[in-house]
């Protein structure tokens, strides 16, 4: 039975070692795999991401389209409404003749009509834009998000047909026209007025066409690319900088036409005017608080993003001085025994549930705020580098719990070292008093012994083998203990040695012996008949 269990012992230790390398093996895999199954699923997380923000880009320039043609097909509208008929042209500018009559006045009232119309029918498309912005969060975000082009918003700059500089001639004219009001005729008066209103009328459609080229960017597609997120939102600044610069000529010159001035133009002129310069006005309100808006985003989306990035950094940092210090704490424990390392090793398990919460919180932060390619990068690294040492930290428990179950079987092969000791010792002691009856039982005694006492030392060879390769893990005493119970083995198989050449020795004398018995049993009985002969009789 002893022998069975030491060759069971040994068989075990030979598929332990048989698969102590494809164990390793097998674990790092499954480990490499779920690693690279993390980093794909990334990967491809990303890349959805990247296809939603296209089919957005893609919707929200569609959508642009789509305005766009029905501002170009309502301008169409307006300006088929003014034809009379075939005894009417066209020419740029707006103005319409009569190829047999033409009136001046009545042309000129006919383009501000036209252009009364234009900023009411540009307006409501703003709102219905903005509207659907509103019941749309996502479509409006993806407008502050999206990568296009960066809006640059033409400067209202100081030429003499910018519409800035438009509006201070046509205030200096009304302010000058105000003064002289007492003193003028009705004649001059409605010449003045007829200067006035192509004045003002010009000043009006330079800011129009303006405001069109604004709206048609902000009200009408994406508007910020992420890589240019600063510079997009100085233009954006500096564009509202104009547009108040602007808006304050407009009021000037509504107040203007509200005195004298606008009465040298006529009452339905003043009034028609007045209602242009208010449909004007209430687009430039339009587009400064949306850009107020915009802007507002766009500082807190770089805010979001500034606190992201120096997070990122401080994280990663935080990781690689982790990493050193974990890497030391390891190392220092090495030749702890195995309950502290074992302890140490949930202390650091713990220390990486943190830096996983934070490294979560930071991605789900990130993915809000759509980050740029770059940012994504390095936020992926700081997942590898997490993900490694969190690799790091599993792989050195999976090599420690292999070696405490090399060590569960090292401490069973001890123990039953320590019996097979103990009984053979008892073995020798009961040998000696041993009585046998024939060479056979002699036989039977002689392999007995053998066999017992190879099997003796195998098991030494055996513990001895675990002993090696959990060494590491084996306290001093517990290694002094091997090594008495490894000498009391050894002092043991030498007394066994020494009884199995006693036994050889009696089974070769008697083996001898008996083969010489009959000789010896034919001599004595030779002897005796000769000394029965001899007999008197």
């Amino acid at each position: 039975m002893l022998q069975d269990k030491q060759v069971d012992i040994q068989g075990s230790l030979q598929e332990q070692e048989d698969s102590e390398p494809d164990s390793s093996l097998s674990q790092s895999p499954n480990v490499q795999d779920w690693l690279s199954h993390a980093r794909s699923t990334r990967t491809q997380q990303h890349h959805d991401n990247l296809l939603r923000q296209r089919e957005l880009q893609h919707q929200v320039a569609e959508q642009r389209k789509l305005l766009q043609s029905v501002a170009n097909f309502g301008e169409e509208l307006l300006n088929n409404q003014t034809l009379n008929g075939d005894s009417e042209v066209s020419i740029p500018g707006g103005v319409l003749l009569d190829s047999e009559t033409v009136c001046p006045a009545d042309q000129l009232r006919q383009r501000w009509e036209n252009l009364n119309k234009d900023q009411s029918t540009k307006l409501q498309l703003s709102l219905n834009s903005l509207e659907q912005d509103q019941l749309s969060p996502v479509l409006l975000w993806s407008r502050l998000s999206s990568p296009s082009l960066v809006f640059k918003g033409e400067p209202l700059g100081q030429d003499s047909l910018s519409p800035r500089a438009l509006f201070e001639t046509c205030s200096q004219t009304l302010q000058r026209i105000t003064q002289e009001a007492v003193n003028d005729g009705s004649l001059v008066g409605s010449m003045r007025g007829t200067s006035v209103q192509q004045q003002l009328y010009s000043a009006v459609s330079a800011a129009s066409s303006w405001l069109d080229a604004a709206e048609n960017q902000l009200l009408s597609g994406p508007v910020l690319l992420s890589e240019h997120t600063e510079t997009q939102l100085t233009n954006f600044e500096c564009l509202n900088r104009q547009l108040k610069i602007m808006t304050r000529e407009v009021n000037l010159c509504r107040d203007l036409m509200a005195g004298g001035a606008g009465r040298q133009c006529g009452r339905d002129e003043q009034v028609l005017m007045e209602d242009t310069l208010e449909g004007l006005q209430e687009r430039m309100g339009l587009l400064e608080s949306t850009l107020v808006q915009y802007c507002d985003s766009m500082k807190d989306r770089l805010q979001d993003h500034s606190h992201v990035q120096n997070e990122l950094r401080v994280l990663f940092a935080a990781l690689s001085e982790h990493k050193h210090q974990l890497l030391k704490k390891m190392a220092g424990t090495v030749d702890r025994p195995a309950s502290k390392q074992l302890e140490t090793l949930s202390e650091v398990e713990d220390s990486l549930k943190e830096f996983e919460q934070r490294v979560a919180e930071l991605k789900t932060r990130a993915d809000g705020l759509q980050s740029d390619h770059i940012a994504n990068q390095e936020l992926l690294k700081l997942q590898d580098a997490y993900e490694e040492l969190v690799l790091m930290v599993g792989s050195r428990r999976s090599s420690l719990n292999h070696g405490l179950s090399l060590k569960a079987q090292y401490e069973a092969a001890l123990h039953d070292l320590t019996n097979l000791v103990d009984t053979a010792q008892d073995k020798m002691a009961a040998d000696q008093k041993m009585t046998v009856t024939s060479v056979k039982e002699v036989q039977m005694l002689l392999d007995k012994h053998k066999e017992f006492f190879q099997g003796l030392e195998c098991h030494m060879i055996l513990t001895q083998t675990f002993y090696s390769k959990v060494c590491g893990l084996v306290a001093q005493r517990e290694s002094q203990v091997l090594e008495e119970t490894m000498a009391l083995a050894q002092s043991v198989l030498k007394q066994a040695h020494r009884r199995g050449v006693e036994l050889e020795g009696i089974q070769e004398s008697w083996s001898r012996l008996r083969g010489k018995l009959p000789g010896c049993v034919q001599t004595v009985r030779g002897r005796g008949v000769q000394y029965s002969n001899c007999r008197p009789g």
